[in-house]
């Protein structure tokens, strides 16, 4: 669904007829189908048995959020080429001289990102070209929802582990 209306369920339940476990597995369905979902109950009062109202809302991904997620993403991917391209082979080591190179750094990066890829499907060789990696990720997320992990669970965990490495490279700058 790439509608921008979000989709809401209404379930209402007697206590014990487990409106609230089917109110979860909507919301995990939701998740795991790379969409955002919340919910929340409101108890009712009775003299014997309560019912229970559960609200569920799920926000599908539109085709314009994935697009733009993309290019975040890409924007990481721009962001860490261009720390490891300005930087010194040999970074500053950390206070008990420990650390990583720049070139650890990067094929770290880039076989975690070859691991997060088997998350959305994408199965790729060890050592495989950046730019080839990169393009099979990209042609996956836009082509559905992802089998481990939501699109967007993968762009946002991609992102960071890029940004954080590229932030690494520029504050170790000897």
């Amino acid at each position: 669904m790439n509608g921008a209306q979000p989709i809401a369920v209404l379930v209402c339940a007697l206590g014990g007829e487990g409106g609230g476990v089917l109110a979860e597995w909507l919301v995990d369905a939701a998740l795991r189908s790379g969409h955002s979902a919340q919910a929340t109950s409101i108890p009712g009062v009775a003299q014997r048995s309560g019912a229970t109202t559960y609200y569920i809302e799920v926000h599908p991904l539109t085709d314009a959020e994935l697009s733009r997620h993309v290019r975040l993403l890409q924007g990481a991917w721009a962001a860490f080429d261009d720390a490891v391209a300005g930087s010194a082979a040999q970074l500053r080591k950390g206070p008990r001289g420990g650390g990583r190179d720049r070139d650890a750094i990067v094929e770290h990066v880039r076989e975690a990102e070859r691991s997060y890829a088997r998350s959305i499907g994408v199965r790729l060789p060890p050592r495989t070209p950046w730019a080839e990696q990169r393009t099979a990720i990209v042609d996956t997320l836009g082509s559905g929802p992802a089998t481990a992990w939501p699109s967007r669970y993968f762009i946002r965990r991609a992102a960071w582990h890029v940004l954080d490495h590229a932030w690494e490279i520029e504050d170790k700058q000897p």
